[in-house]
């Protein structure tokens, strides 16, 4: 099944909280990374965030806040599907990947 996020708008800060349930059954003292793509087989992300940047921070055991920038939001287009994945690096190395979800961005009526 595939979890659609609520509609972020073009050009306006990001900020929400998802669940990630890890493998290891715990997020804590781990590498959370996030990529967004136009398509899956793109090379390379149009936007990223991370633990290490401060774009995501780890709330719970399960639970993330991603935080993208006004800024960020304006690189991508309005009215169109990008694509996004979470990536968990646990404290022991292990990794593992939330599947593929859809990231609807909706234009703004303002600019």
């Amino acid at each position: 099944m595939t979890d659609i996020i609520p509609s972020p708008i073009r050009g306006a800060t990001f900020v929400r909280e998802m669940t990630v349930k890890p493998a290891s059954g715990s997020l804590v003292g781990s590498l959370v990374e996030l990529q967004i793509k136009r398509r899956w087989t793109d090379p390379a992300p149009l936007l990223r965030a991370s633990t290490a940047d401060g774009k995501i921070v780890i709330l719970d055991a399960e639970t993330i806040e991603v935080t993208l920038s006004a800024a960020e939001m304006r690189a991508l287009q309005g009215d169109e599907n990008y694509v996004y994945d979470v990536k968990v690096t646990d404290p022991a190395g292990a990794v593992w990947k939330k599947q593929r979800e859809i990231f609807p961005i909706v234009g703004a009526v303002t600019p």
